[in-house]
């Protein structure tokens, strides 16, 4: 008796402890990373004013362009109900936008991480 129980002990401790147990395969997938940072080669020429804003661009809304003096700004509205005013050489940096220029009809902007010539890249336009 004594004999058996120790067999049973030895075994039981053996099947699962093994790392190939078939019966404790888990079901999950493996998890891969879906937003991976994509960087660019490419940063802007001219001399500008970086932005740290954790809000990607395609999520603000342009709500507005205000000019007070000589300097004009565009208003954008976030999905936080935030306004965030950007104005022309402003740099995000989290989204790859640099802001160009900015009229009362649209704004112009640079997006680096889709530029393909860094000496020449294509403005890309946001109308009011």
């Amino acid at each position: 008796m004594r004999l058996c129980f120790f067999y049973f002990i030895f075994l039981s401790a053996v099947t699962m402890a093994d790392p190939f147990y078939a019966k404790d395969t888990s079901q999950e997938q493996p998890q891969i990373a879906k937003d991976q940072d994509e960087l660019t080669a490419c940063t802007p020429i001219d001399k500008v004013n970086e932005i740290n804003l954790a809000t990607d661009f395609d999520k603000l809304q342009l709500i507005g362009i205000i000019q007070i003096d000589d300097k004009i700004r565009a208003i954008f509205l976030d999905d936080k109900k935030q306004l965030i005013d950007l104005y022309p050489n402003d740099y995000l940096s989290h989204s790859f936008i640099q802001i160009k220029e900015i009229d009362f009809k649209s704004v112009r902007y640079i997006h680096w991480q889709k530029t393909e010539n860094c000496q020449s890249p294509k403005l890309f336009t946001l109308k009011f």
